[in-house]
């Protein structure tokens, strides 16, 4: 599997699709709270209420005795973490965000941390949402805020910490058809070694 941890508008979503696509494996981004609603009869609603987003103390205790079908960012990353052991123990899988690096077993995927300068992830936000750059900012700003906090509290790391991925790309200069070659090539070459240390 390949994980891929990114900044708010750095590409992580259409480098994720890239290298699915180069590698012919699955893809779980938006599509993971799918197939979480589905296995475990949950509204997609309530998991994109708390995903990847700050959950405060009051929703998780109250939340399910104020609403029966309400879905605790606590039980979304158990529900999470059982649906992406079982995805990538049946097949080869790519997965953007959600924690995923630190959910699943470190020495049998590939790591990727995706980055940009701030002012180009920002232009990119106002050219795909449409957004003004006061909007833009704000956006930005907010979304790496709580993906931040979302795997400090859940996952005790800093997400932005190097020394959690095998590869940390910078968009500066990198376009996405150079940084998802980077990645597929990686992933060739990870997988020979596996397949060596199986034989010997």
């Amino acid at each position: 599997f390949v994980t891929i941890s990114r900044q708010t508008g750095a590409g992580g979503s259409l480098l994720g699709r890239q290298i699915a696509e180069r590698l012919d494996w699955q893809l779980l981004d938006h599509e993971l709270l799918h197939h979480i609603a589905e296995t475990y009869h949950l509204p997609e609603s309530m998991l994109e209420f708390v995903d990847e987003h700050s959950s405060s103390w009051v929703y998780e205790i109250f939340g399910k005795w104020l609403y029966n079908r309400a879905v605790t960012q606590t039980e979304y990353v158990t529900r999470l973490g059982q649906t992406l052991l079982t995805a990538t123990h049946h097949k080869s899988t790519v997965i953007v965000g959600r924690g995923a690096r630190f959910l699943l077993p470190r020495e049998q995927g590939v790591a990727i941390r995706l980055v940009a300068p701030l002012k180009q992830r920002i232009d990119r936000v106002c050219e795909v949402h449409g957004m003004d750059r006061k909007a833009a900012t704000a956006y930005v700003e907010k979304n790496d805020a709580e993906r931040h906090a979302f795997v400090e509290r859940y996952f005790h790391h800093d997400v932005s910490d190097a020394q959690h991925y095998d590869l940390v790309i910078n968009r500066e200069f990198v376009d996405l058809e150079t940084a998802a070659s980077i990645v597929v090539e990686v992933c060739h070459k990870r997988l020979a070694k596996q397949m060596q240390a199986l034989s010997a």
